[in-house]
């Protein structure tokens, strides 16, 4: 989202995403009101996202598609192969699961403690935890962990991932754990099985909607049910990465049309 022009433009301009109805109430603030931004065009880069803005009050007049140029690359990739990371191979009948952690120290440390928690005494699971690279060091956080789980070190099964992309460590993993983190659109793209593990303490930010999500739980008995029925079903766990369609749905492609809208806007 951007402020930064507001005082420039007739049209106030406020920029959307795929995210879920928790941000339709984002803005306007408070403080965005006593100073007059109000917006009255909202710019979104989808037409997923103005289909949800349409059902949920907003005008045909009120909306214009824009290209989504933070996807450029997951937009003009002509396919996504899922593919096994040779580097760290697992024996064929371990689940691999990614703990995918978000920029916030409290929620991240409750997914992993759920996660930890949930996942106790069921065999063949093996767990890469990926730190938000703006988090900070890890070593306090994976302290705490430690701490409330009565861990001296971590498990056999766990280890933090370092010096890999995103793209790799999806590539490795069959299952994404996570929550409020724009992973859950890369890891759904991927054609990740992604959990998304609600909060009992804070509201929960997601940016990709719960019925894009493979599961949505929140207890430790609701996540343990759902690790058990994918250990004992790992056949059903294969990779379906999004097709062309659904991303260009979900994703403006840079196209004449869509440049047109900025102009347009910018022009009126």
């Amino acid at each position: 989202f951007s402020r930064t022009y507001f005082d420039k433009f007739n049209n106030s301009i406020l920029f959307g995403s795929t995210a879920s109805k928790f941000w339709l109430s984002f803005y306007p603030g408070k403080s965005d009101i006593a100073q007059g931004h109000i917006p009255e065009m909202l710019s979104v880069f989808s037409q997923q996202c103005k289909e949800k803005m349409l059902d949920n009050g907003f005008s045909e007049n009120q909306l214009t598609v824009w290209p989504a140029f933070r996807y450029k690359k997951i937009i003009e990739q002509e396919s996504i192969t899922p593919f096994l990371d040779e580097k760290l191979p697992c024996e064929k009948n371990e689940l691999r699961i990614l703990i995918s952690l978000n920029i916030s120290i409290e929620p991240s440390l409750e997914l992993m403690t759920k996660m930890a928690l949930a996942s106790q005494g069921v065999s063949n699971l093996v767990f890469r935890i990926r730190f938000h690279p703006c988090m900070g060091p890890p070593e306090p956080v994976l302290d705490s962990l430690k701490t409330i789980c009565g861990w001296d070190t971590l498990p056999q099964n766990t280890v933090v991932s370092t010096g890999r992309s995103l793209e790799e460590d999806l590539q490795w993993a069959d299952v994404v754990a996570l929550k409020g983190s724009g992973v859950e659109v890369e890891a759904a793209i991927m054609g990740c099985h992604t959990i998304f593990v609600r909060s009992d303490c804070n509201i929960d930010i997601n940016y990709m909607s719960f019925d894009e999500h493979n599961a949505v739980v929140c207890t430790i008995p609701e996540i343990r049910e759902e690790l058990i029925r994918l250990n004992t079903n790992k056949e059903t766990v294969i990779k379906e990465p999004w097709t062309q369609a659904k991303r260009n749905h979900y994703f403006e492609p840079l196209s004449n049309e869509a440049f047109s809208n900025v102009h347009t806007v910018f022009d009126s």
